[in-house]
C-alpha cells in the first residue's frame, strides 16, 4: 500500500472515510470542502499512480484551466497523456 499527500491510498481500502478515485485508488473523504476542493484532491491522488511527466488533458485540463465546458455529465473520466506510452494497436 502505498499513501500519498492528503491522505490518498493506492491500493484497497476496506474502511469507511475514504472515497473511490479510480480502481485501487482511494482518499479521505472530504465532504466539507467545496466540489472544485475535492476535484483537487483526486488529481493529486491520481499523480500516485501517474509517470512524473504526465499532463492532464482534455476536459480535465480545460477544467484546471477555468475554461468554460459545455454541459457533462456528472461521472466524467479524468483524463491524461504519458510520453512515449504505447497506444493499442501500436507496434511493442
Amino acid at each position: 500500500m502505498q499513501i500519498g499527500p492528503d491522505g490518498a491510498i493506492r491500493g484497497e481500502v476496506r474502511t469507511s472515510g475514504h472515497q473511490r478515485v479510480a480502481h485501487g485508488l482511494y482518499r479521505l473523504e472530504t465532504p466539507e470542502l467545496a466540489p472544485w476542493e475535492n476535484f483537487l484532491r483526486d488529481l493529486g491522488a491520481l499523480r500516485l499512480v501517474l509517470p512524473d511527466d504526465a499532463v492532464f488533458t482534455h476536459a480535465t485540463a480545460a477544467r484546471l484551466l477555468g475554461w468554460q465546458l459545455p454541459a457533462l455529465p456528472e461521472q466524467v473520466p479524468y483524463f491524461a497523456a504519458v510520453r512515449g506510452a504505447n497506444r493499442p494497436g501500436d507496434p511493442a
